[in-house]
């Protein structure tokens, strides 16, 4: 008996009384003590030492399990007051996130800046034939798409970055589609950029605009579902009745999410 008594003093001793005051805790322990005892004076005389020793493991088994469950239930009640408290925060902690929002949307408008920037920047280069600046904002990975708007998904030529810098130097034909009467445009990268990249007798470096919605915006429909990731800026030409004319500078994220250029796409009104 003395050793059931030292086993549940043991265990009360552990039970957690984080919530529990004083008088309560002496409360539950009494109570649970007293049951026990209550085993040892209600035996009859002349009981059988062995029931005697079952009814009594057996009353400290269930006072044992007793403990148990309040235990796990005060762990599970106090688990979840600090949940509540965990998704409940307070006053400074929602203004910490509102501004963490604002510096979000912050970077975002940045980066759209960044964009527009380097598009003025690269329309100088082309304006200035200047290819070693035209090539720092190539992709690194996916190098420059070159190619005619109507033939966006079938004819194209692809240089790497490291190329770019002699791009005009290159004396290789290269096929861009079909033009008046069905004749094959055939252009080397200099012969293309003075046939259609022609941003001093064009393009005006206000004239731009970015990701646009406007009313040739099935042009950026037609570019965003070949390069589904990308931000664009064109530059065009005030129409005159149907007589329009645009060059798109479509840019990716690299790997460091820097926008870098992927392609140049020019377009204009055929008859």
């Amino acid at each position: 008996m003395k050793n059931n008594q030292n086993n549940l003093e043991d265990k009360l001793s552990k039970l957690p009384t984080h919530s529990m005051s004083k008088s309560k805790q002496d409360r539950m322990h009494q109570h649970i003590m007293n049951a026990l005892n209550d085993v040892e004076v209600q035996q009859p005389e002349g009981r059988h030492p062995l029931m005697k020793r079952l009814q009594i493991g057996v009353a400290s088994a269930a006072a044992i399990v007793l403990i148990s469950i309040l235990g796990l239930s005060f762990v599970m009640n106090h688990g979840e007051q600090i949940g509540e408290q965990t998704q409940t925060p307070n006053l400074n902690e929602r203004e910490n996130l509102q501004d963490q929002d604002k510096k979000n949307l912050e970077i975002t408008e940045e980066k759209q800046v960044s964009v527009e920037e380097k598009a003025t920047e690269i329309y100088d280069a082309l304006r200035n034939r200047d290819m070693d600046l035209l090539s720092s904002f190539v992709h690194s990975e996916k190098g420059l798409f070159l190619s005619l708007y109507d033939y966006i998904e079938q004819f194209s030529a692809v240089f790497e970055k490291d190329e770019v810098p002699a791009l005009l130097e290159d004396n290789t034909e290269y096929f861009w589609g079909y033009g008046d009467a069905n004749m094959e445009l055939k252009y080397t990268p200099t012969g293309y950029m003075d046939k259609y990249l022609k941003p001093d007798t064009f393009l005006n470096s206000d004239n731009k605009m970015f990701d646009s919605q406007t009313q040739r915006s099935d042009l950026n429909e037609r570019i965003q579902a070949k390069f589904p990731k990308a931000k664009i800026v064109e530059f065009y030409k005030e129409p005159v009745y149907e007589d329009w004319k645009s060059v798109f500078l479509v840019f990716e994220p690299n790997n460091a999410s820097n926008w870098e250029l992927v392609a140049i796409i020019s377009a204009e009104w055929t008859p």
